[in-house]
């Protein structure tokens, strides 16, 4: 059997065909791993870099693997390259992607070199990033499980079938030991907007409550985004005129999403929501 599983304290060459231990190697180094780095928090644009990590303790020729996130609802993958990476240091010759959003997964195979003298390899490392992939979080559709989401490597999945393997000296194949991350989304708030003293529905008194905040009465405002009734991602005098037309006038203008139910905020903006009667 040309595979072997990692996951001994030791690391090991190839000798005629058998898997040896090797006290050369640095000990100190971990069997073969595979990480998939925690990305970022969120930030404007909701658009975030996630990279899988290598750690090893002898040569890699290349590897394959999947992975799938918990979310794919709310979570997309929009490219999987080779940017930042050791990867593209290197300069790797083959790269083959496989994005299938509808469940959550990507498959990857690479190979580091295609033509002699075939002398490219990742050398002995902790944590050496050999995949960037770029995840756009979708603020707008309700989390299908919960805060967190969960990205885990895996193998035999996608069409075709991409298996979990690394190639390292010999050249054979071997199992990487593999961790998971996670990535707790934000909560996103519903609300509804010109709903402004949290009642649960609009009428003068909301007009009303915006002006005593406007002009420093003390009023507590605990959601700045059901008081931006124009959602021009400001809260002034506009925003209480706005909203006594949309109940006094038929010619004017509609208040922009969410304000017909609860809902999520399709701008976005610095502005917040901390409480909302909203579910």
């Amino acid at each position: 059997d040309n595979t072997y599983t990692g996951g001994n304290s030791n690391c090991y060459s190839v000798r005629e065909g058998s898997v040896h231990l090797h006290s050369l190697y640095d000990h100190s180094l971990r069997p073969e791993e595979l990480v998939v780095e925690t990305p970022p928090d969120p930030v404007s644009g909701w658009t975030l870099d996630q990279f899988v990590t290598l750690s090893t303790c002898t040569s890699v020729y290349g590897f394959s693997y999947g992975l799938q996130n918990t979310d794919p609802t709310h979570i997309s993958v929009s490219a999987v390259d080779l940017a930042g990476t050791v990867s593209e240091s290197i300069g790797a010759e083959y790269l083959a992607v496989e994005i299938d959003n509808a469940t959550g997964l990507y498959t990857v195979g690479c190979v580091l070199d295609l033509t002699p003298p075939l002398n490219k390899f990742f050398n002995p490392g902790v944590n050496q990033k050999i995949i960037r992939a770029q995840l756009s979080v979708d603020p707008l559709i309700p989390l299908q499980a919960g805060p967190e989401v969960q990205f885990d490597i895996v193998s035999g999945q996608g069409t075709p079938p991409v298996d979990l393997y690394l190639t390292i000296p010999g050249p054979i194949d071997t199992i990487p030991e593999v961790s998971q991350s996670s990535l707790d989304l934000p909560e996103i708030p519903r609300f509804l907007r010109g709903g402004i003293n949290d009642s649960g529905f609009r009428n003068v008194t909301d007009a009303v409550f915006l002006l005593f905040y406007l002009f420093g009465e003390p009023v507590d405002l605990v959601c700045a985004s059901a008081a931006d009734v124009n959602d021009d991602s400001a809260i002034d005098l506009a925003d209480p005129v706005y909203l006594l037309d949309s109940l006094y006038l038929s010619t004017a203008p509609a208040i922009p999403a969410p304000s017909a139910a609860c809902g999520i905020d399709p701008t976005v903006d610095a502005l917040t929501c901390e409480n909302s009667i909203c579910p």
